[in-house]
């Protein structure tokens, strides 16, 4: 993902800068800007895993019988 975003702002900037003959002034930009949205991303992607792996973690603890009533009769 981070590697999409990056490569995605130095085309668009290199694109912009052949575009409006304005080199590198695009490319600079796009690449810093692209610095806060690659953290974001990588950020968000690590909030949903964490998320989903604290549902199941807990979901499989729900399921496991404690370990100290095992081989007790009532």
């Amino acid at each position: 993902m981070t590697l999409v975003i990056v490569l995605g702002a130095l085309f668009g900037g290199l694109w912009l800068d052949s575009r409006f003959q304005s080199r590198p002034m695009f490319t600079i930009l796009l690449m810093l800007a692209s610095i806060p949205v690659t953290l974001l991303a990588m950020f968000w992607v690590v909030r949903t895993a964490t998320s989903k792996l604290t549902s199941i973690k807990g979901e499989i603890a729900d399921k496991k019988e404690p370990e100290d009533d095992l081989g007790k009769t009532a």
